[in-house]
């Protein structure tokens, strides 16, 4: 099996089975991360592969977690974060061009 088969049967059973933080509207929305990272020693076989979203990704960076659902925890509560954050900043633009 080529790798990229690989990788699309690991997005499609974290799919399938709710694994990934948040549901993506399609599996060409996921990425494969490690979750122990290539810079920390992590190794390429699939049990240290999960499918997520490229911003819960981006969130995860090289960090490592005891486990998984620690690293979920952690980068769902930060986009939460970044969420209200833009939010409010969106909210406060728009209060000051309706002002003005």
């Amino acid at each position: 099996m080529a790798l990229w088969q690989k990788l699309s049967a690991i997005a499609l059973s974290d799919m399938q089975s709710k694994r990934t933080g948040n549901k993506p509207t399609s599996a060409a929305d996921l990425r494969v991360d490690f979750v122990v990272p290539r810079a920390h020693k992590g190794k390429k076989n699939p049990d240290n592969l999960v499918a997520c979203c490229a911003p819960c990704n981006t969130i995860k960076g090289t960090h490592v977690y005891a486990n998984f659902d620690e690293a979920k925890v952690h980068v769902l509560a930060r986009r939460e974060e970044l969420r209200s954050a833009w939010q409010e900043k969106t909210a406060r633009r728009k209060a000051k061009s309706a002002s003005a």
